[in-house]
């Protein structure tokens, strides 16, 4: 299977709360379901860890609109600030 494309929207509040949104484009060789439980499983705990941050939240696509590209996953993950976004997104495992 060859390697889902990223793509990291950035979104900034009025806050200066940081909240980048990567969306993985692809398709799963597993059911929704499943990818699901190995993503919270394996790798929620991963992105959990990554400095600063407060929150992550993975979105898993079970359906698309038709013509729409198939989205494998959305994943945002809320930092305080626009540093310990820098700081998240330096990990090796960011993504």
């Amino acid at each position: 299977m060859a390697e889902p494309k990223i793509s990291r929207l950035q979104k900034e509040e009025k806050s200066s709360h940081a909240s980048p949104l990567r969306v993985f484009e692809g398709k799963a060789l597993i059911d929704a379901g499943s990818l699901s439980q190995q993503i919270n499983a394996e790798l929620l705990p991963l992105w959990q860890a990554m400095p600063g941050n407060t929150d992550v939240r993975p979105t898993i696509a079970d359906s698309r609109d038709s013509g729409a590209p198939e989205l494998l996953m959305a994943l945002a993950v809320d930092d305080p600030d626009h540093s310990t976004l820098d700081a998240s997104l330096a990990c090796p495992h960011a993504f």
